[in-house]
């Protein structure tokens, strides 16, 4: 079992937080870029992972592989963990010392949860594993153009809280609102359209599905079977 590091904003956050809290409510899909995009090479080829395996590459129409492009996804493969980074803060103590040099097991402040004046905030890039509280246990590495999302792959992204509770409605009782897709394209174009990623462009894109559980990486990796993790060879 690998875990690896993902950052998120705010928003995102507060959507897995709200997984964990009420299951079925906040974000359990993630999407990013593939890089390099993939090139099909012929009709009918498609882009698979070699045994369920981390590494992806294009597969002609009777199975066998295009060795030309092979693409490692970064994230993992199903059963994997990634580790959640986010804006961070340590005690007034630490002000002076760059992260690496801060005591692990000290109290750590999330710009989600607090609104302190003061506090020293640092960039979730810069939040070192130890400090995280947030783990994902992926469940399903996909990859598909962007435009491919579903509705209900939108919802799982954490749109639901941007929606009008009447739209809401209308979908639980299988109404045919596009809303969720609508809010998802404006929401990836905020954040991609300057890295030249838009919407329109229909990227290639890592489609994954997780379970979010609020702990830390290690304290998941030490313990699984605490947090309904099976299979953890």
């Amino acid at each position: 079992m690998n875990a690896k590091a993902i950052p998120f904003q705010a928003d995102m956050i507060r959507a897995l937080l709200l997984e964990t809290e009420n299951p079925g409510s906040g974000k359990t899909q993630t999407r990013w870029i593939v890089k390099p995009q993939p090139i099909q090479p012929a009709p009918g080829s498609y882009f698979d992972a070699y045994n369920g395996g981390p590494q992806w590459n294009w597969w002609a129409e009777d199975h066998r592989q295009h060795l030309d492009q092979i693409i490692q996804c970064p994230y993992g493969k199903p059963g994997d963990l990634l580790w959640c980074r986010e804006t961070w803060a340590a005690s007034h103590a630490y002000d002076n010392l760059p992260p690496r040099l801060i005591f692990p097991g000290a109290r750590v402040h999330y710009s989600v949860n607090e609104e302190r004046g003061g506090l020293m905030w640092r960039r979730s890039k810069h939040q070192p594993r130890w400090a995280s509280r947030m783990t994902l246990e992926l469940t399903d590495v996909r990859v598909e153009r962007l435009q491919d999302i579903s509705e209900m792959d939108a919802l799982a992204e954490g749109i639901k809280e941007t929606i009008r509770e009447s739209h809401w409605r209308d979908y639980e009782t299988g109404g045919h609102t596009r809303e969720p897709r609508r809010s998802f394209a404006t929401l990836w174009d905020s954040i991609n359209t300057k890295r030249g990623y838009g919407w329109a462009s229909n990227p290639w894109v890592w489609a994954l599905t997780f379970r979010p559980i609020l702990a830390n990486v290690d304290e998941v990796l030490s313990n699984p079977e605490r947090f309904g993790i099976e299979d953890a060879a």
